[in-house]
């Protein structure tokens, strides 16, 4: 079974496609306003970058009011010229591991916590920078803490 909508299943949305007006704004990315966030990790992970490098990269979520439910990601070159920033930006959340391999299982204990973020817009660049941590990261409980399964 194809997802695949055609012809006879699209006819229905015609109307209302024919009568509506692209949005408008600053382009297909409108980018966060400057200025300091709360931000709730949703994910938080070591990646290959297109270079090949280890990099850090999270996702946050804006809370509150101001720009709130708006996605931020904050990537993280985790070798030559960009370590030093990105273990500054580690320590910033209470990050700090002796070996790169341990970097992983750091990074996904931060995931549900909620940072204070500053955001700078920079050209067609967005940088996010970590500022402090606001709410820990809830407890993951340990399936063998449990006394029946």
């Amino acid at each position: 079974m194809s997802d695949e909508m055609g012809r006879k299943e699209l006819e229905q949305y015609d109307n209302e496609y024919g009568g509506t007006e692209p949005a408008e704004g600053g382009g297909a990315w409108d980018p966060v306003p400057d200025g300091d966030y709360e931000a709730e990790v949703e994910q938080a992970s070591v990646v290959q970058s297109k270079s090949g490098k280890p990099m850090a990269k999270l996702k946050l979520r804006i809370v509150g009011e101001d720009s709130g439910g708006r996605v931020l990601w904050k990537n993280a070159v985790l070798t030559g010229n960009s370590l030093p920033y990105a273990k500054k930006d580690l320590a910033a959340v209470g990050i700090e591991v002796g070996k790169l391999s341990d970097l992983p299982d750091a990074l996904a204990g931060l995931v549900g916590a909620v940072l204070e973020v500053a955001v700078r817009n920079k050209d067609d660049n967005q940088n996010v920078y970590f500022n402090d941590v606001l709410h820990a990261a809830p407890a993951q409980a340990d399936p063998d803490d449990f006394p029946f399964g």
